[in-house]
């Protein structure tokens, strides 16, 4: 599974540089302002399975939450609601693994052991 850098400007003081995988991409940017992620062009691969998309769906809005006016999740702000968002998400997986097949080759090499083979990465950026 191919993991793309950002970096995550929350504020000022604060940024964050993350791995995370491509179509959790746009939910940051529905999160953080789109001008707030910075895509770095930075990749690393981990070989793991890709996952179901609507278990990628339950993760997802468990790490970023609901909006707390609305109480809608984040990710159903982004992909949908119910089985829409869960398609909708399945076809951005689809593109990203796609897309990891027409450049296979990752620009860094994978050294971290917080994303090593099979681990799934929750820890959010809005804590």
């Amino acid at each position: 599974m191919r993991f793309e850098r950002v970096k995550v400007i929350r504020d000022t003081n604060t940024v964050h540089s993350k791995f995370v995988v491509p179509w959790e991409i746009p939910v940051l940017e529905f999160v953080f302002d789109e001008g707030n992620v910075e895509r770095t062009d930075e990749y690393i691969e981990n070989g793991a399975e890709y996952p179901s998309a609507a278990s990628e769906y339950d993760r997802l809005t468990r790490c970023y939450g609901k909006d707390p006016q609305s109480g809608v999740a984040y990710v159903a702000s982004v992909y949908g609601n119910a089985g829409a968002g869960v398609r909708a998400l399945a076809k951005a997986m689809k593109d990203a693994q796609a897309e990891a097949v027409a450049d296979p080759a990752p620009k860094l090499q994978m050294t971290s052991t917080s994303h090593r083979q099979g681990a799934v990465v929750e820890d959010a950026l809005l804590s």
